[in-house]
């Protein structure tokens, strides 16, 4: 919480600045005596507001952006296993700038190296799913399916996420496992009703039996219901089954 003149941050190790000394917040007053009154108050101010994320709608992100601000501690979906001890964001920026870089790597097709840098991290930060999902994919990158699907499995048994299990899902389509993914994309879905991965996952499995009507409609579906993140893999796939078809 912020006024004018200062501003408190609530977290495992919370900080208090005073912003009309200390405009660069180098100086953490949260335990200073003389502080006390103005913490409390401060306090009190975030009491009233409350926990904003219940009532603000979270914003489209990419998904680097999100590992990085679940590895921070930021978002549910990510960051070390539930029951340890709070994370403090300060402690985590390490982990989330490890992320953001093994995430740079692997777009930049240099697999083997993000494979590497995750693995250094994974050995800082054991049981944690920001990396555990973010091995998976670097992992079905470079066809390791078996280890992909290992360090999801480890990420489900911890918290089940909608992205874990509709990549554990897409590896059964993959080896026609019709009804583990089936069973995946239920999972998937139930964790979050309008992914639009999983109508996309869904039109897969039907395009593979020849079910091509229901294959468009899945495709379909995905757009109309997740267009940020699903348009682009849903009109890619909509234009290649219409090829297939045409006489």
């Amino acid at each position: 919480v912020r006024s004018a003149d200062a501003k408190l941050i609530r977290a495992p190790r919370s900080e208090y600045y005073d912003l009309a000394a200390d405009p660069g917040e180098r100086d953490d007053r949260f335990s200073s005596p003389a502080s006390r009154r103005e913490v409390a108050r401060h306090a009190r101010l975030l009491a009233e507001v409350g926990d904003p994320s219940r009532s603000i709608p979270a914003p489209a992100l990419d998904e680097p952006t999100r590992d990085a601000l679940g590895a921070l501690g930021y978002l549910g979906g990510a960051g070390p296993a539930p029951g340890a001890a709070p994370a403090d964001p300060k402690d985590r920026i390490g982990i989330a700038n490890g992320l953001q870089e093994a995430h740079a790597l692997m777009q930049g097709g240099r697999l083997d190296e993000a494979l590497s840098r995750l693995l250094a991290l994974e050995r800082q930060s054991t049981r944690d799913r920001s990396i555990l999902q973010s091995l998976g994919k670097v992992y079905l990158r470079l066809n390791r399916i078996r280890d992909a699907e290992r360090v999801l499995l480890e990420f489900t048994a911890i918290r089940p996420k909608s992205d874990v299990s509709l990549l554990l899902a897409q590896i059964a389509i993959l080896e026609g496992r019709s009804e583990e993914a089936r069973r995946r994309l239920d999972e998937a879905e139930r964790l979050e009703p309008r992914h639009g991965g999983v109508a996309i996952a869904r039109g897969d499995l039907a395009h593979r039996t020849g079910r091509l009507d229901e294959a468009r409609a899945h495709y379909r579906h995905a757009l109309e219901v997740d267009p940020y993140r699903a348009a682009g893999a849903a009109a890619a796939r909509l234009a290649a089954l219409e090829r297939t078809i045409a006489p």
